[in-house]
């Protein structure tokens, strides 16, 4: 299933740490504060993901998307050629006509088969629930949510998707920070690899079983 909402293709990589400050080293399970902040992967565009004061974790589409309304009332969100027919798959639920903001429903490919509702909010947030049919296993009922950008046709948003903590950290901001970190997913199984801080706090590096990605922050 294709999600409407993009995502960052490094999104599996990103993350979300906690752990305990004491004044010359960092252990188990608090939030480290040289993680707060936005991130953007090394050749990237834009910025990848951002993490909160509370750690939670939220990645950023990588842009391109757009939205429009038909004469239908029907919504396209995504990234589709001009006047894609088929693109036009959200029907309202309710809301003011033209407007994104209200409940749409989206169905794909089939009734049968996966069901998406999504919740567009006035102050900028929105929430998503997709759900599978019992005849088209495993049977699933996912739920997401977030924060989304409009400037004029153009669409962005940042989606909560996972927390990670921390174990077996050392090390301080003036010299590498280093440790072990799991990331707890809601919706499949947790990943555990390896992170370090460098530069002072500008460079985040991640290895996830030999696959190391490197993020600068983003001032």
């Amino acid at each position: 299933m294709k999600r409407v909402i993009l995502f960052s293709m490094a999104i599996s990589s990103l993350l979300i740490i906690g752990c305990d400050k004491s004044q010359n080293s960092k252990s188990t399970q608090a939030l480290i504060p040289e993680i707060v902040g936005t991130w953007q992967q090394s050749g990237a565009a834009k910025p990848t993901f951002r993490i909160d004061q509370s750690g939670n974790y939220y990645g950023f589409d990588m842009g391109g998307a757009t939205w429009d309304i038909n004469n239908e009332d029907r919504l396209r969100l995504g990234v589709y050629p001009d006047g894609h027919p088929s693109a036009y798959r959200y029907n309202r639920v309710y809301g003011n006509p033209g407007e994104l903001v209200g409940v749409w429903k989206y169905a794909f490919p089939a009734p049968d088969k996966e069901i998406e509702e999504i919740h567009f909010r006035a102050d900028g947030t929105y929430s998503s629930t997709i759900i599978t049919s019992p005849d088209y296993p495993p049977q699933r009922a996912e739920s997401y949510f977030g924060n989304y950008w409009l400037d004029g046709s153009n669409y962005s948003s940042e989606d909560f998707t996972r927390v990670v903590l921390t174990s077996n950290v050392s090390g301080d901001i003036n010299t590498v920070i280093s440790g072990q970190i799991t990331h707890d997913m809601p919706y499949s199984p947790n990943n555990t690899g390896t992170l370090e801080i460098l530069d002072m706090g500008k460079t985040l590096r991640i290895n996830w079983d030999g696959d190391v990605f490197q993020y600068s922050k983003v001032p």
